[in-house]
Formats: C-alpha cells, sequence, structure tokens
C-alpha cells in the first residue's frame, strides 16, 4: 500500500490541530487557575500589609520591639505575596499570547513551552528593576555638599529617593 502525499498532509494536519487543541484546552484551564489565586493572592496581600502596618505601628506606640519585628515580618509575608502575584500576572499574560495566537492560526508549539516568558525577558527585567544609585557631589559657600539618588523598584515603576545633607 502507497501512501500519497494528500493522505499524509491530511494526517498531519489532525495531528497538529488536534495538538492544537490540547494546548488550548491547557491554556484554558491555566487562564482560570491563575486568575482565580491571583485574586486571592491580592486580598490576602491587603490583609497582611494592614496587619503588618497596624502591629508595626502599636508597638512602635508602646515601645515594645518584639512586636514590631512581628509585624515587620508580616509585612515581609505580604510583599512575598505580591511578588507571588506579578509571577503570575506575567505568567498569564504569556498564555493569553499564547490563546490569542492559537485563535488566530498562528500558533507555532515549541516543545516543552508551557507559556511561561523566556530567559531573555527575564533577564533584562531583572536588570532594569535593579537599584542605581548616583553620587554628586558641589561646593557649596566652600563646604561639600553630597546629593544621593536612589532609584529603587517599586511595584510597576521606580520610586526615587533623594537625600541632601
Amino acid at each position: 500500500m502507497f501512501l500519497n502525499d494528500d493522505f499524509i498532509n491530511k494526517e498531519i494536519q489532525n495531528i497538529l490541530d488536534k495538538h492544537r487543541l490540547n494546548d488550548l484546552k491547557r491554556f484554558v484551564e491555566l487562564s482560570e487557575s491563575l486568575t482565580f489565586y491571583n485574586s486571592h493572592l491580592a486580598y490576602l496581600y491587603i490583609i497582611f500589609s494592614t496587619i503588618g502596618s497596624f502591629i508595626s505601628m502599636y508597638s512602635t506606640g508602646t515601645d515594645n520591639s518584639e512586636l514590631l519585628w512581628m509585624g515587620l515580618g508580616i509585612s515581609a509575608v505580604s510583599q512575598l505575596l505580591s511578588m507571588f502575584e506579578k509571577v503570575n500576572n506575567e505568567e498569564l499574560k504569556q498564555i493569553q499570547k499564547s490563546i490569542k495566537t492559537i485563535k488566530e492560526g498562528t500558533y507555532i508549539d515549541i516543545a516543552g513551552a508551557d507559556g511561561a516568558p523566556d530567559k531573555k525577558k527575564k533577564k533584562k527585567q531583572k536588570q532594569k528593576q535593579s537599584a542605581q544609585v548616583e553620587v554628586e557631589g558641589d561646593k557649596v559657600g566652600g563646604l561639600d555638599a553630597v546629593s544621593v539618588v536612589a532609584q529603587l523598584p517599586c511595584n510597576d515603576d521606580f520610586l526615587l529617593i533623594t537625600h541632601n545633607p
């Protein structure tokens, strides 16, 4: 029995269509899960952040250092929750792009691809978020004046801190 090109092309197309459909189902399930868990992470972040701030403020007023450390620890946990939410949001964006390309018919499956951002993008984001510090020295009235400008990552933007002694 000889196989003709039409038969082979149809079989290949059936396999690819089946694989695209399986990927689409998997991406939709991942998207739903990430959306569900991100909403919970957001609420947990707000709760932990509020409790941590309240405990820290209360302990400062009552001069209780042990309570202060507990409040700072709870605030640190809230920041971790926020970071997990941001990572999930990045993965969700990649998954939504994959769903969109499947819908448009331009989806190309790469073995092992799960919708996660590639390593080069992650490295660029880390470099972008790294702290930058700039020190300027001036003479004002015969005295040395030093101004320090620190640019720290804060949410999606940078927090600019300046200090002029």
